[in-house]
């Protein structure tokens, strides 16, 4: 249960339900492409999203957990709940924790809280607990993704072959292979770096494993600020 001091989902509700259903007059929903399960009717719901339904939405009790059961049933095992603030999220674990079934149930933001890296975080939280991101984009997002805006990728070598004579690896960052620096674009100012360290750092070795060494740490971050314009 979601403690509030004001009623919501339940007989009392009958008098604003009316209200809404008056301001909003009739309401059609088109067919869903995914399954759909209603908190209304505790499981899979393939019928209209109408004015009625909404109206049941606030006058009924919230059959949450039959819903989430036949999610689990259904084998979905992460569950996210998408809102400024977890406020059911104990209620959905408390769910989830008589399943015989491993399920997660997760949040995406937390007021008072900023979210540094916004949705990266969520995918990582997810990934921690055992989702493993698969990176197809569904139809409709491949569709809005050609609207989006093109960005010219900068071709410029990171590394140059040292003098001729020179020992291997001179002129190049110690350690480091091409590599390209990005910045994040829900922070602005901020460069994730994709390297590729190779055979060279091996020959720094500190208590038998191999390191990077300072001269090498330098060189890439001198080489981070040029590429960020700020060397």
């Amino acid at each position: 249960m979601v403690k509030v001091d004001y009623p919501s989902h339940g007989p009392l509700m009958r008098e604003p339900a009316q209200r809404l259903t008056e301001a909003l007059g009739s309401v059609e929903s088109a067919p869903g492409t995914v399954p759909f399960y209603s908190t209304v009717h505790g499981g899979p719901y393939r019928g209209a999203l109408d004015t009625a339904y909404w109206q049941a939405n606030l006058t009924s009790p919230v059959l949450a957990r039959g819903a989430v059961h036949a999610m689990a049933d259904a084998g979905i095992t992460h569950l996210l709940e998408i809102s400024p603030h977890p406020v059911l999220l104990v209620a959905l674990r408390e769910c989830l924790q008589d399943r015989d079934e491993p399920a997660a149930a997760l949040a995406t933001v937390h007021r008072d809280r900023p979210a540094r890296h916004g949705l990266y975080e969520v995918a990582a939280e997810l990934y921690e607990h055992g989702w493993c991101p698969t990176g197809d984009a569904d139809v409709a997002t491949r569709r809005h993704a050609t609207l989006l805006p093109r960005h010219p990728f900068r071709r410029d070598r990171v590394h140059r072959p040292g003098p001729a004579g020179a020992p291997a690896g001179a002129g190049t960052v110690p350690g480091a292979a091409p590599g390209t620096l990005v910045e994040l674009a829900f922070q602005p100012d901020t460069f994730v770096a994709d390297l590729r360290l190779t055979g060279h750092h091996r020959d720094h070795v500190v208590a038998g494993r191999p390191v990077l060494s300072a001269t090498g740490l330098a060189a890439l971050a001198s080489w981070a600020a040029a590429e960020a314009g700020a060397g």
